[in-house]
């Protein structure tokens, strides 16, 4: 594509036209190869502007630039207002705008979007759809898996991504959208079908400042997104848990001409049932349906609920997405039994971990046991909320590291200990997350259930600024071996 082209989206100025065309979008300049555009993004930490002549060393036949720059007269040189804004636009425009001619399925919320992500895909692909996920654990389609560092991945690398998947003959996509991505405008040149909502509980406040912030990005999905998606010919629905406050909340934003899909009240979807059997009622196309549904917690019969509606959205009959529920399994790391009675899960907010054990405590008349810590450099006020929360669900908490990153575990566990106020539930701190799992493992007895929280699916320990490989499920699987 030749930059006089890129040129014609809206806030990009053609300042130098040079004479090769683009193939690719690029944003770090060690990864520039001949015929990229680089684009100079301005982050907390680093500028791209530093760095375009080492692109332009390494072949790129364009810049895009929020700043003045000097550039020999064969590359070309595009200038916007703010290179990250406008990358996503200009990525989907070079890549074809991948999107457009896929179902998307953006999935927002504090918890419960790599679980809904993955029920969404198990549903769409019993029903014979092609599908690609984005989420937290990896991005893959078909035979494809590629690790995740970010929930959301940068702009440009989701436009070269979709359109890897819709060449591959990939039909759907369900992406999981988080509050850093939505803030940062990595989901422009986003074309959604359906955006769900799952629920909000506090989480990020150190990025966002503020919860009403939080609220307000992740409220973009569905005030800003799928309002585009209708001017791109699509016919958008917002799927919204209104149970949850920031839910009903967020009904009165959602603009006109997008359908509304409520669900986990009496005005919307429910299951009424119990013991693994539910019926469907609240959506004239579900009533009276019932399900089979093997995953514990009343909260993974909410985001079953929503997946379902999300699938229904795209076409896909209620019936043939009620028999599908009996395929729905937990995600790796997502209230996974690792061996019977021991958990692994990936809460890490005071709502997650609640929810996770409640949902274990109605599947035991023994003791509970929790392992969990919390991360350093992110959220503080949430760590006493965390201990608070394990205290009143649990008969044994364990508090350990996480991912400590620059701050000392010992100072993030005597915050978490501050929320401790009821003397008769046993607590023991235990730095070495190997340990406290061990001894987790130790004083349980049969019957005993225990959870262990905060990392799920990872495989890693950030301490310092280094990533150490270390992995609940392995600890867990070594010890009750005797290695």
């Amino acid at each position: 594509m030749k930059a006089t082209e890129i040129a014609k989206v809206e806030g990009v100025e053609l300042v130098q036209e040079g004479q090769g065309e683009v193939f690719r979008v690029e944003f770090d300049s060690r990864r520039v190869q001949p015929g990229d555009l680089f684009v100079a993004l301005v982050g907390q930490n680093s500028d791209g502007h530093r760095f375009v002549s080492m692109a332009v060393d390494r072949g790129a036949s364009a810049l895009l630039v929020s700043q003045d720059v000097d550039a020999p007269e064969h590359v070309s040189v595009l200038k916007v207002g703010d290179t990250r804004e406008r990358l996503g636009l200009i990525a989907a425009k070079i890549y074809g705008h991948p999107s457009q001619n896929l179902k998307l399925i953006g999935i927002t919320g504090t918890n419960g979007k790599t679980t809904s992500a993955a029920m969404v895909e198990t549903l769409l692909a019993s029903a014979g759809h092609v599908v690609g996920v984005f989420g937290t654990i990896n991005i893959r389609w078909k035979n494809e898996v590629i690790p995740s560092i970010n929930t959301t991945p940068e702009s440009s690398e989701i436009q070269a991504i979709l359109a890897r998947m819709l060449a591959d003959g990939v039909t759907h996509v369900v992406m999981e959208v988080s509050s850093h991505g939505l803030a940062t405008h990595r989901l422009n040149g986003c074309a959604f079908d359906v955006g769900v909502f799952t629920n909000l509980t506090q989480d990020h406040l150190d990025f966002h400042g503020t919860f009403e912030a939080y609220e307000d990005a992740k409220a973009l999905l569905f005030e800003r997104y799928l309002p585009d998606s209708k001017r791109n010919g699509k016919v958008p629905a917002a799927v919204i848990n209104s149970r949850d406050a920031a839910g009903m909340r967020l009904l009165d934003r959602v603009p006109d001409g997008v359908e509304i899909l409520e669900f986990g009240t009496e005005r919307g979807l429910r299951a009424v049932g119990s013991d693994f059997h539910y019926q469907l009622k609240g959506h004239p196309a579900f009533e009276g349906l019932h399900v089979e549904f093997r995953v514990p917690g009343e909260f993974n019969v909410e985001n079953a609920l929503g997946a379902s509606l999300a699938v229904w959205a795209c076409g896909v009959p209620a019936e043939s997405i009620a028999h599908s529920w009996t395929q729905i399994r937990p995600p790796c790391g997502r209230l996974e039994e690792v061996v019977p009675g021991v958990y692994v899960d990936y809460a890490h907010t005071p709502d997650a971990l609640e929810r996770a054990l409640r949902a274990l405590r109605s599947v035991t008349e023994n003791r509970l046991i929790v392992v969990f810590g919390c991360g350093g450099d992110r959220d503080r006020e949430k760590r006493p909320l965390m201990g608070r929360v394990a205290e009143e669900c649990s008969d044994l908490v364990i508090v350990t590291s996480d991912n400590p990153r620059t701050e000392s575990p010992e100072e993030i566990m005597a915050e978490i200990a501050q929320g401790f106020t009821d003397e008769r539930t046993q607590k023991l701190l235990i730095a070495k997350r190997r340990e406290a799992i061990a001894q987790a493992l130790v004083e349980r007895a049969n019957g005993d259930i225990v959870l262990i929280a905060g990392k799920g699916h990872e495989t890693y320990q950030e301490i310092g600024r280094d990533r150490v490989h270390f992995s609940d499920h392995e600890v867990v699987r070594e010890f009750l071996e005797g290695k």
